[in-house]
């Protein structure tokens, strides 16, 4: 019966689980605090000048950020990412979390990983979309993490009025109890970029998750909005933020508060006007422009 309410509004249930196991032997991972095995991506120099620690999207993974990597090395810059739980290669059913903690745990323990690793080098975190919640909550939690900045593409700090309605959130709120892994609506392709090539790519990568956020995952990320959106004085971390103007994901109005209530004296907000959600593969110069403003704050900043 649940089901069916919930078909109404664009749910659909889904146990699908993920893919078969690649060969993690053959794959660089870490293991979390929960036995999954998440596949990272390192991106590396020798003696890096500074280490730029990604934090992917909803559904997608941690290869996308390819474009945005290569740039930074060039500067003598290492990057290093991780499929979050329940994406691209990373164990667990996919995009299913008990808890928002359950991303932030994981990021801590890399960062630890990448810390002993290049324990000269400054960390910079760069979070795209679900990725920027994830920065801010995780700095927002553990107050004393070796971090000098923070970058942040189309962060999502408030739901968007235009996708998240609020009968959506509260059937987010009850099925997250009653059926954790029913699914909302999937996200539009054509909503991630103006680049018909970038969507293109987008839909046929088979390790991008194409159904809809499950239940426990969307409310788990609405609390973690309304949570960070409460503590904004707190933030006192150096932050570029980076955001179009017809992101239809991530609304601007989240990026516009998070901008004017910080506590951080180092800030710099950028708006594209007329760009979508992933700015760094936006058409018009957008995307190489986006990409040349984080090399050169990170260098400014190392």
């Amino acid at each position: 019966m649940l089901s069916w309410i919930l078909s109404l509004f664009g749910w659909r249930k889904n146990n699908r689980l993920p893919s078969s196991a690649p060969p993690w032997e053959s794959i660089p991972h870490f293991t979390n605090a929960v036995k999954q095995r998440l596949r990272t991506k390192y991106w590396e120099e020798e003696n890096p000048r500074a280490v730029v620690f990604i934090l992917h999207g909803a559904g997608e993974h941690c290869q996308w950020y390819d474009v945005i990597a290569k740039p930074l090395n060039a500067q003598g810059i290492t990057v290093c990412a991780h499929d979050h739980v329940g994406h691209g290669m990373s164990e667990g059913d996919r995009v299913h979390i008990n808890a928002f903690s359950d991303y932030t745990r994981d990021v801590v323990q890399h960062l630890d990983i990448i810390h002993k690793k290049y324990p000269e080098s400054p960390v910079f975190l760069l979070g795209h979309s679900m990725g920027g919640t994830i920065a801010i909550k995780t700095l927002l939690d553990y107050k004393d993490l070796p971090v000098k900045g923070v970058i942040l593409i189309g962060p999502a700090v408030l739901p968007n009025p235009e996708t998240v309605s609020p009968v959506k959130v509260f059937l987010a709120k009850v099925a997250s109890k009653l059926g954790p892994q029913l699914e909302i609506s999937p996200i539009k392709p054509e909503w991630v970029c103006r680049d018909a090539e970038v969507v293109k790519k987008y839909t046929e990568d088979p390790l991008v998750w194409h159904g809809g956020l499950k239940a426990r995952m969307a409310s788990e990320l609405i609390d973690a909005m309304e949570d960070l959106s409460k503590r904004l004085a707190e933030f006192t971390h150096p932050f570029l933020l980076l955001h179009g103007t017809d992101d239809k994901l991530c609304d601007i109005s989240g990026a516009d508060l998070f901008d004017k209530e910080t506590g951080s004296t180092d800030k710099t907000y950028k708006k594209f006007e007329g760009a979508y959600h992933q700015l760094h593969n936006e058409p018009e110069g957008v995307g190489p422009q986006c990409i040349q403003e984080i090399v050169d704050w990170v260098v400014h900043h190392m």
